[in-house]
């Protein structure tokens, strides 16, 4: 029988469920595999999509990251190298990879580099990252600080390191800054001057110097277990506080006062105190700067300045004389009492009124002429005639006529000088003025009298005189009647010396002075006189004087007098003998001359001279016994000598001369 070719394919219709069951699940299961397959590369797709994102995001962090990043194998050689630490140690990044790191290392550092690197190999924990720690590389053959982080890891079953290094060459330069900023700090606290203190904001030190020990008289260690109260005076407290609460509350950014501390010793000491709060970034409190200085040694100068300014002002309002202090223009910025009492004006009125207001406008006139006459330029007839004289030093005293305010006037005494602050210029002007009014009528009444006593003396002078003048004549009316060669001569002396005496005091009555006369007038008139009576004119015999001006008093005159009166009359009846012919018209000189040892005078003559016969008679004679007593009255030397003729010399000291 014939079957088709599909007849080996045709399953017979009795089991057509069961085949129709097996299709089915083998269907279903073609069906989940093809699904798996399908999951299967939609994983494999997603994982490598993963991997390439994860490669992506490595390299990135490589390429991009701050520090720089090298791996290295154990030898030291860079596999890879990032664009960063091209930039660190400032190198290409084609000529980094390859190198040696150890050419990225100073010299100095290598042999540690090595250590290090071996100890973390041989560590058990290599696998761990190592902690950061500061080394220094080498960019441009400088060497600059950095840190380094190093990791081990194993690719393909060769050990390589992940070196990160980050160039820490800013930090390093800032916490240098940092560094020097705190010694610096801590060197201005140690040695500063004034005391210096950190305080916390409840008032408790947290650090201070030296200085502020030595203030307090506590240690460091006594004042930081305490707070700035503690030590502050009971009265000056609320002060303090009250500084520190305007502080915080940004009423103020810095104060200061002056307190007292209390001293260990006991007692306190006066500071001034300057404080200043600092705050956070965010404006938050922190805690205080306190700068303390030591003001005791300046307050107690204070205390005595009041107390010295007190005193000056009691003796200015209790003076008895009128003080008036003006400014630089003449203002009137001072009146004591006396001043008030003086002129009428209260002080109230005076402050601040012209000071040439006080003065007689007919004195300013006449005191400006008399400056600009003395050579000054013009001035005014105002307050420049009263200071011109003083402004360039000194004071200035004289009188002036003072206007009160009821418009009558007074002399007074004034005295001007300038008041100059401490750079020399001129602050205002003092003047200091004393009524002299009654000065004035005790000075007119002693020259009334004054005058009344001239003329009481001037008479007495004259009636001494005249009574000399008749001693001389009866002398004269005895000598007509004495015939003996002896007494004649004798009596002839004595009125000589009387009328020597006589001329003294008629000198002194034509004296201006009545008490000094001018030798050299006096000695010329005697010497004239004395030509006449002793004959000396009659006998041809030159009288000649010589003599400075020179002014002797009363007690110097008369004695004076009298020894040229002697020396005179003896060179007239000695030197000159009758058979005697001298060289020369006879001559009797007076000269009187000024040395340092005094006035000397000198009586000579050219005639023949003291023999020695003559010499020893003088010496006993009256008329020279008379000359050395004189000559010891006046306290002057006398020597009597021979050159030619006879030289007698007479040194009288200086202070016999009236200056």
């Amino acid at each position: 029988m014939d079957c088709s070719p599909l007849q080996h394919w045709v399953v017979p219709a009795a089991p057509s469920a069961l085949l129709l069951l097996v299709v089915i699940v083998w269907v279903l299961q073609v069906s989940g595999l093809q699904q798996r397959v399908r999951r299967s590369e939609l994983a494999a797709r997603e994982q490598a999509d993963a991997l390439r994102d994860s490669e992506t995001l490595l390299r990135s962090i490589f390429e991009y990251a701050p520090q720089a990043i090298l791996v290295v194998d154990l030898r030291g050689n860079i596999l890879r190298a990032n664009d960063q630490a091209a930039l660190i140690f400032g190198e290409p990044l084609q000529l980094l990879i390859g190198s040696n790191v150890e050419h990225l290392i100073p010299d100095r550092l290598r042999a540690r580099y090595r250590e290090n690197l071996l100890e973390y190999f041989g560590s058990s924990n290599r696998g761990l990252a190592r902690p950061q720690w500061p080394v220094h590389g080498l960019r441009d053959g400088e060497s600059f600080p950095m840190e380094v982080s190093m990791s081990h890891i194993l690719v393909g079953g060769q050990q390589l390191v992940v070196a990160m290094a980050t160039d820490i060459s800013q930090r390093h330069l800032i916490e240098q800054s940092l560094r020097e900023s705190d010694y610096r700090f801590r060197t201005i606290m140690e040695n500063a001057p004034i005391g210096m203190a950190i305080v916390a904001l409840d008032g408790r030190w947290i650090e201070i110097n030296q200085a502020v020990s030595d203030i307090t008289g506590y240690s460091q260690g006594e004042l930081l277990g305490m707070n700035l109260q503690d030590i502050t005076h009971p009265d000056d407290l609320a002060h303090d506080l009250d500084l520190m609460d305007q502080l915080m509350l940004g009423q103020i950014q810095k104060g200061q006062l002056e307190q007292r501390f209390e001293h260990k010793s006991g007692g306190h000491v006066w500071v001034l105190l300057a404080v200043s709060l600092v705050r956070a970034a965010g404006g938050e409190p922190c805690y205080f700067i306190c700068q303390m200085k030591n003001v005791e040694e300046r307050k107690r100068a204070e205390d005595e300045l009041r107390r010295a300014l007190a005193l000056q002002s009691s003796i200015v309002s209790s003076a008895p004389t009128a003080i008036i202090a003006t400014d630089a223009d003449g203002l009137i910025v001072s009146f004591n009492l006396a001043a008030q009492r003086m002129l009428q004006y209260s002080e109230a009125d005076a402050i601040g009124m012209p000071a040439i207001r006080l003065h007689d406008p007919a004195d300013l006139r006449r005191r400006a002429k008399l400056l600009h006459g003395a050579g000054a330029a013009p001035l005014e007839a105002g307050f420049e005639a009263i200071v011109a004289p003083v402004r360039s030093g000194g004071i200035e005293q004289r009188e002036w006529t003072y206007v009160r305010q009821d418009a009558s006037s007074f002399p007074v005494q004034l005295l001007v000088s300038a008041l100059r602050d401490e750079h020399g210029a001129i602050s205002g002007f003092l003047c200091i003025a004393s009524d002299i009014s009654g000065q004035r009528q005790h000075e007119v009444e002693m020259q009334d009298a004054l005058l009344e006593k001239e003329t009481l003396l001037r008479e007495v002078y004259h009636r001494v005189k005249n009574n000399l003048q008749v001693v001389s004549s009866l002398f004269n009316l005895q000598l007509r009647t004495i015939t003996d060669g002896a007494a004649r001569a004798a009596l002839a002396n004595a009125a000589q010396r009387v009328r020597a005496m006589a001329l003294v005091h008629e000198k002194l009555y034509q004296s201006s002075s009545l008490s000094v006369i001018d030798l050299d007038d006096y000695l010329n008139d005697l010497l004239r006189r004395l030509g006449a009576s002793t004959g000396a004119n009659e006998r041809d015999i030159s009288t000649q004087c010589q003599c400075p001006p020179l002014r002797i008093g009363i007690d110097t005159a008369i004695p004076l007098g009298l020894i040229v009166n002697e020396l005179y009359g003896n060179a007239v009846k000695h030197a000159f003998p009758d058979r005697y012919e001298c060289s020369g018209r006879p001559r009797i000189s007076v000269v009187v001359t000024i040395s340092d040892a005094g006035f000397n005078l000198v009586v000579q003559d050219n005639g023949c001279g003291l023999s020695a016969e003559k010499t020893d008679l003088l010496s006993t004679s009256l008329g020279l016994t008379l000359v050395r007593s004189l000559s010891s009255q006046l306290d002057a030397s006398l020597h009597i000598g021979v050159s030619v003729g006879t030289r007698a010399s007479l040194v009288v000291p200086l202070s016999r001369i009236v200056l």
